[in-house]
């Protein structure tokens, strides 16, 4: 049998012991099952959730470099628009392709129950409702 690779995806490394005790049960119980399976992660803090659960981790959101928000960015108009247009899409361009080439090799994404991809407590701007 081939070693599989399992993605997991939340809000994880942020400190929130109901998430971060969500993913160490079920990284036990999964070792338990598949004692050989590589584990890897997309999340909200990877330094904090590899080094938590010792697993590879990546951030689940783009991160600006310090220069693209200066403030020279943000006088006038078309300083803003030339920001958004070309940095900031550029930045989640590569973003979203590093995240689809890691999603790519995995063999299973799992969702443990962080609320992620669920909508019916918020409205359409996240705020509660």
């Amino acid at each position: 049998m081939r070693q599989r690779s399992i993605t997991f995806y939340g809000n994880f490394g942020t400190r929130n012991f109901g998430n971060e005790w969500t993913l160490h049960a079920i990284v036990l119980n999964l070792l338990e099952r598949m004692p050989h399976a590589r584990l890897q992660c997309l999340c909200t803090t990877p330094e904090d959730t590899s080094k938590r659960h010792g697993m590879p981790a990546f951030r689940s959101h783009a991160q600006y470099p310090a220069w693209l928000d200066g403030e020279k960015w943000t006088q006038g108009r078309c300083g803003k628009v030339v920001r958004k247009l070309l940095f900031r899409m550029l930045v989640e361009i590569c973003h979203w392709a590093k995240g689809v080439r890691i999603m790519s090799r995995s063999d299973m994404l799992i969702v443990p129950g962080t609320q992620v991809v669920s909508d019916y407590l918020t409205g359409p701007w996240s705020w509660p409702s």
